[in-house]
């Protein structure tokens, strides 16, 4: 590594990401759960059960681009950033 900064990332770059997991969708849903005002067992089960559905979609997407020809380190890196992006949106 030449300790240089990472390239920011182009829209097609962006586009491309956000059909792994769009993570402005995915806080919307989380504020939606956390504003329907479920008691504390029922919440932690809808963002359960929302979590593993968007963990799920691009776990989809994820293996249609490696069955259309990605590299394993493509792959990794996208279930790397799935992962990423689901941990964020946990913790914002």
């Amino acid at each position: 590594m030449d300790g240089s900064a990472p390239k920011p990332t182009t829209e097609a770059g962006a586009s491309r990401r956000r059909s792994i997991v769009d993570r402005a969708a995915l806080s919307a849903a989380l504020v939606e759960v956390a504003a329907r005002g479920l008691a504390a067992g029922e919440e932690r089960a809808a963002v359960l059960d929302l979590l593993k559905e968007m963990l799920a979609a691009g776990r989809d997407e994820v293996r249609r681009r490696f069955d259309a020809g990605a590299s394993g380190t493509e792959v990794v890196r996208a279930n790397c950033f799935l992962v990423d992006q689901v941990v964020r949106a946990v913790y914002d």
